[in-house]
């Protein structure tokens, strides 16, 4: 589980991921971390599998304590934000500076 903070997003971005609230500071979610596979495989589709695989384990977490989103903090790479958004994700509307760590923080609803 995470937090996710909602400084330096916009009212409108707020309301629509929390669905009632524009003031909300922080909504819970899980977090994918560490996902990664090398082109050699690609053909494969072993990614999709560690996804799909993570899904059902938070779909079995999600029963249990909640939370309406999954967040992932994506490598600033077309080939890897392609991957997330071609299953699901959405790049995050933030204000806040992420280049300084090269990634993009995307979501997907449960």
């Amino acid at each position: 589980m995470k937090s996710l903070s909602t400084n330096g997003m916009s009212k409108t971005s707020r309301k629509k991921i929390d669905g009632i609230s524009n003031s909300r500071v922080c909504i819970h979610s899980f977090l994918i971390g560490q996902l990664g596979i090398s082109d050699n495989y690609a053909e494969y589709k072993f990614g999709t599998l560690l996804l799909d695989d993570a899904f059902s384990k938070i779909e079995m977490a999600h029963d249990l304590v909640a939370g309406r989103y999954i967040l992932v903090d994506a490598i600033n790479h077309k080939k890897v934000l392609n991957f997330y958004i071609e299953n699901g994700f959405a790049l995050l509307d933030t204000n806040v500076e992420e280049s300084e760590n090269g990634s993009s923080r995307m979501i997907y609803k449960i």
